[in-house]
């Protein structure tokens, strides 16, 4: 595959709408109609043998992230257009945030006053002299705004929780767990409960173990050429390609070719494409068995494999999300797709970003109070220039809307209403990529601990997942799981509160969060528990409690 070694998974497609059987003409089909800019943030998974599209649409209090994105252009360009001619020129433009303040939004709060003002030529697309609202989107999305930011960072302790968890469930030391071993791995590991909570954490079985120990510290952009994806890239790169907002730039749909061309013939063949039989014909526009990046780079007009809405805001309460994809089966508190060996899991995040708005908001706000020292409701030059008191200078040429080197309140109160504006959109996709790790395969990655259910579980995981060699775990064989978190900014807590539900009796009793409520947790008389309790497996579970109520 071109060297290509990110993953020996198999991908599978979650789902695909009903299109062409093998065989039928393609060109009955209409064809796909293109767009300008994706709705929302397009994620490809990669695999040897599959290629998975993934969708993932955000709203905020109702709206969704492509509407408050081009809301935000406009405000910028309203407010960037001193003499309101609807278009920027050059003197103007100076004063727009540069594409890396931008970027800086999703921690900040507000586009710090860093780095060079956009080229003038590339904000001018058309070399017209002006710049409208179609072009100035057009360039931060060039540049990486527009749509979500993507994240990812690589579990560093997945190798040594398989080796405790092996070690420990081995109890006769032969150096292999058998059927007996697995089924025992509730009373074996539950000894290792040093906080009573009927939890075994990442730190109990190896202390001084944080779990999850990594988060998305490394920007994933969109391949642009010539320093696209390769098989020369990082190993811990997780099997993933981030599809731009801008659907007239494809150099993503020429990385993807050049990775999976097995025969450097320039194209995919079915088998080195990895897309379902239906959905190759539609993309095989002349119809000689191969795509070309071209044909490729139509794909997005198709509809993706799995579609999934996060919902946050003030509207909402605590972050939701919804599973969009058509015929996907629906899963009480996460969304997850099990394809081959790649397990991919999704949660969310309230996020720090309306609260790191609201305190930049505040913080600027009390800065002018001190900076204003003459109390006349501006700060000038010479105010800003003055020792501590918080650094005007930049201000008065960015946020100054008359240009007469001043900063009045009414112009702050301006230019701190767009930087809420742009914080309003900002969104993070953290990609934990977990590896193929025991601890995760059991449930852990839930919260980071194994509950009572999940280590009785033990022995279907491990068949299920046919990962068992000649009564010896093949660790190669184990799944790959790719956990993503989406967040407003930066995730208050990468693993986050699950999504629990069952009567608030249930809820409040189930107090490590397992999503079981144990004898011990149950505050009720014992008859009570037995009747509840219908399986007689010592624990309630959600299913239990909402039948018993």
């Amino acid at each position: 595959m071109n060297g290509f070694a990110w993953s020996s998974l198999l991908l599978l497609l979650a789902t695909w709408p009903a299109a062409l059987a093998v065989g039928e003409e393609p060109a009955e089909q209409p064809a796909p109609q293109p767009s300008a800019v994706a709705k929302g943030l397009e994620l490809v998974l990669l695999d040897e043998g599959r290629m998975f599209r993934l969708e993932i649409l955000m709203e905020m209090d109702g709206q969704p992230s492509d509407v408050l994105w081009n809301k935000a252009f406009d405000r910028l360009l309203a407010f960037i257009d001193r003499d309101g001619s609807g278009r920027l020129e050059e003197s103007e433009a100076a004063r727009l945030p540069s594409a890396f303040g931008m970027r800086q939004v999703l921690g900040a709060g507000f586009a710090p006053m860093i780095g060079r003002a956009p080229d003038w030529k590339a904000l001018d697309a058309n070399g017209d002299g002006g710049v409208d609202r179609e072009e100035l989107a057009d360039f931060y999305r060039r540049s990486g705004s527009g749509a979500a930011m993507v994240g990812v960072g690589r579990l560093p302790a997945t190798d040594k929780l398989t080796d405790v968890l092996l070690q420990r469930l081995d109890l006769n030391e032969d150096q292999r767990v058998v059927e007996s071993e697995w089924r025992a791995a509730a009373e074996t590991l539950l000894k290792l409960d040093g906080n009573d909570d009927e939890l075994v954490g990442a730190g109990e079985l190896a202390p001084k173990t944080l779990y999850p120990g990594a988060s998305g510290a490394a920007t994933l952009g969109s391949p642009s050429l010539p320093d696209a994806p390769s098989s020369s890239q990082p190993a811990a790169l997780p099997p993933l390609v981030v599809l731009p907002a801008r659907k007239a730039d494809v150099d993503w749909a020429t990385a993807i070719v050049a990775l999976r061309d097995g025969d450097a013939d320039g194209a995919l063949s079915k088998t080195e494409a990895g897309l379902p039989a239906d959905a190759f014909a539609r993309l095989d526009a002349d119809q000689d068995g191969q795509l070309k990046d071209g044909e490729l780079a139509v794909w997005r007009e198709l509809p993706p494999d799995a579609r999934w809405l996060f919902r946050f805001g003030e509207r909402n309460g605590r972050p939701a999300f919804e599973d969009l994809t058509v015929g996907a089966e629906r899963q009480a508190g996460r969304l997850a797709a099990v394809c081959g060996r790649l397990k991919v899991e999704a949660r969310t995040d309230e996020g720090k970003l309306t609260e790191a708005s609201a305190a930049a908001r505040r913080h600027f706000a009390a800065d002018f109070t001190a900076t204003d020292s003459n109390r006349d409701g501006f700060v000038d030059r010479d105010e800003s220039r003055q020792p501590n008191q918080g650094g005007f200078a930049l201000l008065l040429d960015h946020a100054g809307l008359n240009g007469d080197g001043k900063l009045g309140e009414r112009e702050l109160e301006s230019w701190l209403d767009l930087q809420q504006e742009i914080a309003r959109c900002q969104a993070l996709v953290t990609v934990l990529d977990c590896g193929q790790g025991l601890f995760e395969l059991l449930g852990a990655v839930d919260d980071g601990a194994l509950s009572i259910r999940e280590l009785r579980g033990a022995w279907a995981q491990v068949s299920a997942a046919q990962c068992l060699k000649d009564g010896k775990l093949d660790r190669t064989a184990l799944p790959r799981l790719l956990l993503f978190s989406v967040s407003h900014g930066y995730p208050v807590e990468l693993l986050g509160p699950a999504q629990r539900g069952g009567p608030s009796w249930f809820l409040a009793m189930d107090r490590n969060g397992d999503g079981d409520v144990s004898q011990r947790e149950f505050t009720g008389q014992t008859a009570a528990f037995d009747k509840l309790d219908q399986d007689r497996d010592g624990l309630i579970s959600q299913q239990e409690a909402e039948q018993g109520k």
